[in-house]
This record gives C-alpha cells, structure tokens and sequence, in this order.
C-alpha cells in the first residue's frame, strides 16, 4: 500500500529501521519449531459481464502443518464488507477520520457529518460471496456466515501434519469500486479484482487469524495457485503468477488467435508460494512487456490515453531496472513474473501483482511502482503480519522505494 514519506526527514531513520528488520528477520529465521499451513486453490470461474456478477468451483487443497487437531477452518468473505449496515459500513460513518475515498460529507465544511459510500449501494451494487455447497474429502459440512468470516465446522477432524481437500461452489457479484477491489473505478477500469474469492484465514501460532474485512491489511497462508477466468473474449487481463496460454487469449501475443466457447475465452493463471491472488481486467487494457536483466518478466497493462501512455511506456525500464537493483541489494527476487495494472484506487501490493491508479506523471507512476513491488520483499516473501505489524512492513518498503527511486529515477549516485 502506498504511503507519502519526506525523504530529507525520515531516510536515515529509515535506514535504521531497516537495521532492525534485517536483526528481527534473522531471530526469526532461526526459530526452531516454526511452521505454516499451506494452501492450494485450483479456481474456475465465469465472469457474467452484463450484471458484474460471477459463478466459482474451486478444489482447495489443505495441509495442517500445525502440532493440532482442527475440528473447524475459516474462510475470509471480504466482498461481504461492501453491503449497508456491514461493519465497513458502520465503521466508516463513525470515525473521526474516514477515507475519504469511501465517504461523503452530507453535513458541511465547518460540522462534516461523513456517510459511507457503502450505506447508499442498492442491491444490484452491493458486493457478496455466497456459498452454494461446501464439501470436505466428499462429505458434507456445515457452516455459517457472520459478516466477512465463514465458519465451518469439517466433516472429520484434519489431524496435525495431514492434508484434507475442500470442494467449493459459489456465487459472487462485484460491489461498485469504493475500495480496492470493485467494478467500474473513476478511471474506467471495468473490473479490479482483489479479495474476490473465499479465501482461507490464517492459522498459527497465535491461532486464528479472523479479523473482520474494514479495508485495512490482510494476512493469509502461502500455497499455489491455478486459476481459470472465462470472460468475454474482448477482455484483456492482467494479474496474479504466469499466463498460462497466452496465444489463446487477447493482448499478450501479436496476431493471437484467440479461442473462445460462446463468446467466451479462458485464461489460465499459475502461482506458486504466494498468499494472494488479484487481476483486473478491461476490454481497452495494452499489455507492454519487458524481460529485467536478472530474468524477470515484467508486464504493464493499462488503458492507453493522453493521461497514461506517455508515462507508462517511459516506467517500463525503470520497473525492469528496479528488479534487477533490489535483486544485488536485497536477495532475488523469487518468482518468474511481475505485473503492474491499472485498477483499483491507489496502490495495493499482491502476489507478483499490484494494482495501482494509472493517471500519473511518470515520476509519480515510478514512485508507487517502486513502492509496491517493493513489497514483493516485504510483505510477500516473508508473509509478515500487516494487520499488526504494519510499521515493519511499510518501513522497510518505504526505505527500499526511496533508496531504488532516488539511485534509478533521480541518478543520485549517492544512493547506490
């Protein structure tokens, strides 16, 4: 997520921050005893363009690494939060400070009184995810929603070190972009999917992880993922892991002939050791693409116009360049490909993704490219815990985008 820093003020406090997390990175690697589940979600959805709405099957493959039995798991519901009277909803009408992004000021400048943009969704703008049928090792469960959080109680107990698989069918339909993830974002990206599919909470040491979605930071178990999109052929995606087929869809190959059934193509997506997965997706999307040095592919996928193709052609080697600089100071980056897209409302990191508003000067373009794939490092390789320890997070990837920025965009040598 990006932040605004005063680099004349906070670098050398940055730089000492980095001290430490490099200090507690090392504690933590040599912890004995440590442990994390692991997921792996094979997902197949349809996409229904006209109403925003989607139908999904996913094959969740489950593995308790923990010393303990689990009688019960948990799955995140955030499109839920996008419904009046959720506890987003609530939330933002009464704190002092809202996002702006998310409120209304219905009172007046001097006594603002703020109204979520939440509250005022009709029915056919509200976000959901409901769950059809929910199967454990073929048998059946039981299960109940409570705002954003899924409790289900499993068909037989997963023993500790032992792996069980989930068969999920459900609906969804995607709430107007108010944060995030949503349809329709004031620059006219259609579709901006992030928190779009039940995701498994987190279990560990400090047991579950249940934190009711009020647009604020996100923790989840690594695994892999394989994830098949059928939408409407004219689309063009961008997101999460490696395209799987290319040459089959639109934007990515020169004259692609691309396949679809009934209008519609399918794309394929594969991730491995991730804790997320996002993509947008418009029918005006351009894909650039560019290889680093260090072997990373490197995509940019945005909508082409007077306010973005200038700055967004010119990023392109910058991004390369910054994987390949953070690549000689940090560790390598670990995974094949990373892709920059157009959506959403600012900037939010994901695995091997992130999405970011795309109306930019290339200086700021740059800015919140490095910050975010900054995160690549921290929050994604090491999964830290952004829902309490945000400082640790955000402090090192505002010292890794100031330090890459000012020796890449600003050719201070100073910064090498």
């Amino acid at each position: 997520m990006a932040v605004l820093i005063d680099s004349s003020f906070i670098m050398k406090k940055l730089y000492f921050l980095f001290l430490i997390a490099l200090l507690c990175t090392n504690a933590f690697a040599q912890r004995k005893g440590y442990w994390d589940q692991k997921v792996d979600y094979t997902m197949v959805i349809d996409i229904k363009e006209k109403s925003y709405q989607y139908d999904g099957k996913m094959k969740l493959l489950y593995t308790n690494n923990s010393g303990q039995e689990l009688k019960k798991v948990y799955f995140h519901l955030y499109f839920n939060a996008f419904q009046p009277g959720s506890m987003m909803d609530y939330r933002l009408a009464n704190i002092a400070d809202p996002d702006p992004r998310m409120t209304s000021n219905i009172g007046t400048k001097e006594k603002p009184v703020y109204q979520s943009r939440i509250a005022t969704l009709k029915p056919d703008q509200i976000g959901y995810q409901k769950i059809k049928s929910l199967t454990q090792d073929g048998a059946g469960t039981t299960y109940k929603v409570d705002g954003t959080i899924l409790e289900v109680t499993l068909a037989k107990a997963i023993q500790p070190n032992s792996s069980t698989t989930f068969d999920m069918i459900w609906e969804a339909q995607v709430p107007e972009q108010i944060r995030r993830s949503g349809r329709n974002s004031k620059e006219g990206v259609e579709l901006s999917m992030t928190q779009w599919y039940p995701k498994m909470a987190q279990f560990d040491e400090f047991g579950w992880h249940l934190d009711e979605y009020v647009a604020r930071e996100f923790i989840a178990p690594f695994g892999n993922f394989d994830v098949t999109i059928n939408i409407d052929k004219d689309y063009v995606i961008g997101g999460s892991g490696a395209l799987q087929n290319p040459d089959q869809v639109k934007g990515y190959v020169k004259n692609a002939k691309v396949q679809s059934t009934k209008g519609k193509a399918s794309w394929r997506f594969k991730a491995e050791n991730i804790h997320d997965f996002a993509w947008a997706a418009d029918k005006q999307f351009l894909v650039n693409h560019a290889r680093s040095k260090g072997g990373v592919d490197v995509y940019l996928v945005y909508k082409p116009g007077a306010k973005t193709t200038e700055s967004w052609t010119r990023a392109m080697e910058y991004t390369t360049a910054f994987f390949d600089f953070c690549g000689s100071k940090f560790g390598a980056y670990p995974w094949s490909t990373y892709t920059v897209v157009q959506g959403g409302d600012g900037g939010m990191e994901y695995g091997t993704t992130t999405l970011v508003t795309g109306e930019r000067s290339l200086e700021s373009l740059v800015g919140v490219i490095y910050h975010e794939a900054a995160h690549s490092w921290y929050q994604h390789l090491f999964g830290i815990n952004e829902t309490v320890d945000e400082w640790f997070d955000e402090g090192f990837t505002s010292y890794i985008e100031e330090l890459a920025f000012q020796h890449l965009f600003k050719k201070n040598q100073s910064y090498a």
